[in-house]
């Protein structure tokens, strides 16, 4: 179906050509073969598959200074058991320690009894690795391929053929 488009198309294509074309004399005129260079391009599908470590650690985080003269509305643990996993392609072995940052934001009551929702609280700590093992991943993509090839297009041309 595809190709009876294409050649369909091509012969509208040739037939505008030929109304648009230059004004021969009647009578005069040819129909002749030339080669020109023309660019295909089509998508090829690329599929990696890699080994990647993936790595756990694991620690614990503590909570960092709240206001005193905040009353809080939400609970706020001064411990949070915290877990990283991590995926490098470029290592052989996993970080032994990460230090790692987060925060919490909370809901108040302020010094004049009004509810606030824009407290933010720093949970810190240092995660220690816990496994360590090699995972295979796939990933897959399309990408144009482009080459250029010589064909033969149809042409008409005014005057007697060489």
């Amino acid at each position: 179906m595809l190709k009876k488009m294409v050649f369909a198309c091509a012969v509208l294509s040739c037939s505008m050509f030929v109304a648009a074309g230059p004004k021969c004399g009647k009578g005069e005129g040819y129909w002749d073969f030339v080669y020109r260079n023309v660019t295909v391009c089509t998508d090829e599908t690329v599929t990696e598959t890699y080994e990647a470590l993936s790595c756990t650690l694991k620690g614990t985080l503590r909570r960092g200074f709240i206001p005193s003269q905040r009353t809080l509305l939400t609970n706020l643990p001064k411990e949070l058991p915290w877990t990283v996993v991590r995926e490098f392609r470029d290592r052989t072995f996993c970080p032994l320690l990460e230090w790692v940052q987060t925060t919490r934001t909370y809901d108040y009551l302020n010094y004049r009894g009004q509810r606030r929702n824009n407290g933010v609280v720093t949970y810190r700590g240092m995660m220690k690795r816990d496994s360590q093992r090699t995972v295979t991943r796939t990933e897959t993509r399309t990408e144009p391929v482009c080459r250029t090839e010589r064909r033969r297009v149809r042409v008409f041309r005014c005057g007697e053929p060489r």
